[in-house]
Parts: C-alpha cells; sequence; structure tokens
C-alpha cells in the first residue's frame, strides 16, 4: 500500500522553496501558459532556404503525427494570413466603399486598372508602393480608416529566425503538456526520431546540405534533468552496496553473513520506501540519494553485531543482542534527530531526503 502511494517528482521547481515568489511565478506560468511547455526545436543551416525548408518539413511531419503533438509553430503565419485579414476588413466596410471596389474591378474596367497599376509600378520611387503591388496589383490592400482597422503591418522582427534566416527555430505542443519525466523521455526519443528522418529526406533533396539540430524547452529540460538525477541516484546506491559488499568480504571472508547483510540493507530500504510512501506520498528525485546516506549509516550497526559475535563464540544470540543493542539505538536515534533536523531546511529535496534517512 505505502509503494503505490509513492510518486516521483521530477519537476526541477520541486527542487526549490515553494514559498519564493520566483518559484511561485515560475510555477504559475507553466500551469497558465501552455507555451512554456513546448518542445523547441532549433535548426541552424548555411543558407537561409535551407533553414526554412528543413523547419516547414519538420513542422508538418510533426502535424501528421496526430498521436504525439498538439500543433506546431515555425512562423508568424503573417503571409498565409494576409488575405483573411483582407477579406475581413473589406467585410467591415461601409457599403459605398464595397461599391466603388466593385465598380473599380468591372469586367469592362479591370484592363485599365491592370494597365494603371503597372505603370505605377515601373515609375514609382517608393520601395513600399514596389512591393506592395508586385504581389497586389489589384489593390485590395489599400484600405484606410473607413474601413475599419486595417491590415496590420508584418511584425518588424521574425521571433522564429534569426536576422539572417539560417537559424530558425519550430515550437512543438505535446498532446499531453503535463506528462511524468518517464513518458517524456520517450515522447522526445519518438520526436527526435522523426526529425532525423525528416533531416535525412531533405538533406538528400537539396544536396546533402549540412544540418544541426538541436532540442530544448520544457520537455528536453526535464527529461534530462530527471533522468540524470535517477542515474546519479542509482550508480551511487550501487556503488554504495558494492563497497559494503568489498570491505565485509576482504575483511570476514564469509558469504553466509554477507548475503544476510546486503539483504537486510535491501529490507531496510525497502521499508523506509513503504514508510515514506505512507507519510509523504510523492518523493522528489534528489531525495531518492537518502538510500546511499542510509545505507552507509546502517550497515554500521550490521557489523558492531557480527563483530560481537565473532568475539565471543559461545556466547548466544540473545547475549550478543543484550550487549549491542543499547548503543545501537542510541546512535541510531542521535543520528536520525540529526537527519530530522534536514526537515527545516528550505529546499524540499534535502528536506524529503533527511525524512527518509531518519526513517531508514
Amino acid at each position: 500500500a505505502g509503494l503505490s502511494r509513492l510518486r516521483l517528482d521530477s519537476d526541477p521547481l520541486s527542487l526549490l522553496p515553494s514559498d519564493l515568489p520566483s518559484v511561485s511565478a515560475l510555477r504559475q506560468q507553466q500551469e497558465l501558459f501552455p507555451s512554456s511547455k513546448e518542445l523547441l526545436i532549433t535548426v541552424k543551416a548555411r543558407s537561409a532556404d535551407g533553414a526554412a525548408e528543413l523547419a516547414s518539413t519538420i513542422a508538418q511531419e510533426l502535424n501528421r503525427r496526430t498521436n504525439l503533438v498538439a500543433s506546431t509553430r515555425w512562423d508568424t503565419g503573417f503571409q498565409e494570413s494576409l488575405p483573411e485579414f483582407a477579406a475581413w476588413t473589406w467585410a467591415q466596410a461601409p457599403p459605398e466603399r464595397l461599391q466603388q471596389l466593385e465598380e473599380r474591378l468591372a469586367p469592362n474596367r479591370l484592363d485599365d486598372e491592370i494597365a494603371g497599376r503597372l505603370e505605377r509600378l515601373t515609375t514609382s520611387l517608393n520601395p513600399t508602393e514596389m512591393a506592395r503591388l508586385g504581389y497586389d496589383p489589384l489593390g485590395l490592400l489599400e484600405l484606410d480608416a473607413s474601413n475599419g482597422p486595417g491590415i496590420p503591418s508584418a511584425p518588424a522582427v521574425n521571433p522564429f529566425s534569426s536576422a539572417d534566416g539560417t537559424f530558425r527555430v519550430v515550437m512543438v505542443a505535446p498532446l499531453r503538456p503535463g506528462m511524468q519525466y518517464k513518458e517524456a523521455s520517450v515522447w522526445l526519443d519518438r520526436v527526435r526520431e522523426a526529425v532525423a528522418g525528416t533531416q535525412a529526406q531533405v538533406a538528400r533533396t537539396r544536396g546533402d546540405e549540412a544540418f544541426e539540430i538541436a532540442f530544448t524547452g520544457h520537455p528536453a529540460f526535464m527529461t534530462e534533468i530527471a533522468n540524470g538525477m535517477e542515474s546519479d541516484m542509482t550508480s551511487s546506491v550501487l556503488l554504495t552496496l558494492a563497497i559494503i559488499c568489498l570491505l565485509f568480504w576482504s575483511t570476514h571472508r564469509s558469504l553466509k553473513p554477507l548475503g544476510w547483510l546486503v539483504a537486510s540493507l535491501v529490507l531496510t530500504f525497502l521499508i523506509t520506501l513503504t514508510l515514506g510512501g505512507l507519510l509523504l506520498g510523492g518523493l522528489n528525485v534528489i531525495s531518492c540519494g537518502f538510500a546511499a546516506v542510509m545505507m552507509g549509516l546502517v550497515v554500521d550497526y550490521g557489523l558492531v553485531g557480527y563483530q560481537e559475535l565473532r568475539a565471543h563464540p559461545g556466547q548466544s544470540l540473545r547475549d550478543v543482542r543484550r550487549a549491542v543493542m543499547p548503543g545501537i539505538l542510541w546512535s541510531a536515534t542521535t543520528t536520525a534527530g540529526t537527519f530530522l533536523s534536514l526537515r527545516f531546511a528550505g529546499l524540499p529535496g534535502l528536506s524529503e531526503l533527511g525524512t527518509l534517512t531518519a526513517l531508514g
């Protein structure tokens, strides 16, 4: 029952004190703003066209994977939305303005209208007008205040691209933004696989142009930090257990008591985790480092009892326990009290580590 309640928290913000205003603000940002949970894929190429092609192809490929991705963004979408802006703006225009547009674009006047615009295009010295007439020969974007708010101008800076266009960012919204680090790790691997296939495909079509792909954002950060801490905690526990076995074997050269010692340590670890699940429910990944600390302390009590047994071969087990138990109890009590003082630590992970070590 205790182990079933145990949940490992992989959120890096859980390592920080929750009463800090900055931490609280970051938590609210992650909860209330979906973009804070997005994966950022960066694309770097030698040419702006290559970077744009790969970024758009990655976005299209991930959009097709509806079982992985909710949505993607790689550009402002201003050019694609311009016709919709124009149509909406004309729909707000007064009837007389629409009547003038209809007369200007009547079949019997259309040739003269286009000829006049071509004349303006060849003689105009205004670069803005020349650029607009190049893709708006009918003047549909020539709107004034009488049409309503008008068409918004293109953003001065593209937030998805560098100034030279050789570096681009694709923002990917996961289908399940609240996933834990294990699920996020699997999800990120599947996204990497899809991106790698797309990169190879675009590189072949562009003559094996070299691209650099990188991943950042909340899912990548959470996966890297949590998996790294989990690996560090696991290796420290296993290394501690290996050193205990090596030292015991080099001193006593006996397998049976070594086996019982290791079994006792593992049982103590499981009981401690059970109590942690019952009392705390969720544990931060970093607090699992208690296992290495606890094993290094608890093993001493087993060694004291075993050494007392070896020193008095004819003594009964009850007499051995009676001789060593007071010292073990006082030592365990003072050590547990010291670690319980970490409950007052400002860092939640350190507080949990002290509580678990004291319970063990």
